[in-house]
């Protein structure tokens, strides 16, 4: 499921193999071995003769997904574990808990990464495009907090969790054509969704 590498390491901290997603099993001599994955290592893997040793790692994935980085981090931290984007849709990680970062907002109560397993996540999709060459667009939960914001060049894709937005384009009125009416509106976004201006 998904694209990887995972480096191999053996009880000497060296790398002896990788793993990866077109090619999933390795053959090592016996031993103890770890297997590096965004939010960490798997330790203490025992690999004993003539026997095949099985990690069932979790999956994640954002479908659809925007221009822009989803970012999963470890929730106590903060830290950035990996990163999702168009082309490449899911990760592989070491089953727990997660926090998903799209645009400045974290997914509404994390994702539990089960092992073996692939958790889904769909995000609204707001596709603005313009016809008037590179454009600044601000886009706010409806409580003011920045969701995104950016200049953009003829159009964009913007994942956000489900819910209420306030877009704003132009919002220091360099573009003449665009009247207020044309520069603020209200987009619900619903799970999955594909909303274009």
């Amino acid at each position: 499921e998904g694209h990887f590498t995972h480096e191999v390491v053996d009880a000497a901290g060296q790398k002896v193999e990788e793993l990866k997603s077109v090619r999933r099993e390795v053959e090592l001599p016996p031993g103890i071995y770890s297997v590096k994955f965004g939010n960490g290592s798997w330790t203490g893997l025992e690999v004993k003769a003539g026997e095949t040793t099985e990690i069932k790692p979790g999956y994640l994935e954002v479908n659809p997904s925007g221009g822009e980085f989803a970012y999963v981090l470890e929730p106590e931290t903060g830290e950035v574990v990996e990163e999702i984007l168009w082309s490449k849709p899911r990760v592989t990680l070491i089953p727990g808990r997660f926090d998903v970062k799209l645009g400045n907002l974290l997914w509404p109560g994390g994702v539990e990464l089960k092992a073996a397993e692939t958790m889904t996540i769909k995000p609204g999709v707001l596709k603005v495009q313009s016809d008037l060459g590179v454009f600044t667009f601000l886009l706010r939960t409806l409580d003011g907090q920045v969701a995104a914001d950016g200049d953009v060049p003829g159009s964009t894709r913007i994942a956000l969790p489900p819910g209420k937005y306030m877009l704003e384009i132009d919002p220091d009125k360099w573009i003449k054509q665009l009247g207020d009416e044309q520069r603020k509106m209200e987009v619900e976004l619903s799970e999955g969704q594909e909303f274009e201006l």
